[in-house]
C-alpha cells in the first residue's frame, strides 16, 4: 500500500517501532524524500507491551548514520 500511494504522488506516514536501520530500509528504498521522527523520553505504554520486551527493544536500538531529515519528539509527560 505504501508503494502504491507513493506512486500516486501522495505522502505516506509509517508509524512503527523500528529499532534497527534494516527494518526501515524497505520504506527508505521507495523514495528519496523521507522524514524520520524519533520519539525520545518516557511515553505511556498504551499497547500493553511487557516491560521485558521494551527493554530488549531498547538494547537493539541502532541510531541513524546520517540524520538528514531527522526530527526528535520529546516526552509529553
Amino acid at each position: 500500500m505504501t508503494r502504491q500511494t507513493l506512486a500516486k504522488g501522495l505522502k505516506v506516514v509509517v508509524s512503527n517501532t523500528f529499532t534497527q536501520l534494516r527494518e526501515m530500509e524497505p520504506y527508505r528504498s521507495m523514495t528519496d524524500s523521507i522524514r524520520v521522527v524519533e520519539a525520545r523520553g518516557k511515553w505511556q505504554n498504551t499497547h500493553g507491551v511487557p516491560v521485558e520486551r521494551l527493554e530488549k527493544m531498547a538494547l537493539r536500538w541502532e541510531p541513524l548514520r546520517n540524520p538528514k531529515n531527522f526530527t526528535t519528539a520529546g516526552s509529553f509527560d
